[in-house]
């Protein structure tokens, strides 16, 4: 399979969603939240359940988050919120800025 063919698939998938099946044999997220990632990625923060990869009840930083399929998901956030939650972490950002750049 080329380059090509198997980023096609993939960004395929990725518009398709995931099925019902794989929906309901997916780890669950507990008392998320939003947080940026070292490079500035958003991603969430809470506590897993049913993951074939870690412990009931440990808290976990997803990977980066890449798309977010409001219409057929049951993620709904305050539109308001992300948006003042995203400008205080940029904020922060811009404040450290600085300090990175002293340690270099």
């Amino acid at each position: 399979m080329t380059f090509n063919k198997k980023m096609t698939d993939a960004a395929a998938a990725v518009l398709a969603g995931p099925s019902p099946n794989e929906i309901s044999a997916s780890p669950l997220l507990r008392d998320w939240s939003f947080t940026i990632l070292w490079n500035g990625s958003l991603a969430l923060a809470g506590v897993v359940q049913g993951s074939p990869d870690f412990a009931d009840n440990e808290a976990i930083v997803t990977s980066p988050l890449v798309h977010l399929d409001t219409p057929r998901g049951t993620f709904n956030p305050d539109p308001v919120a992300v948006d003042t939650f995203l400008r205080a972490q940029l904020t922060l950002l811009v404040a450290a800025h600085p300090l990175f750049e002293e340690t270099q």
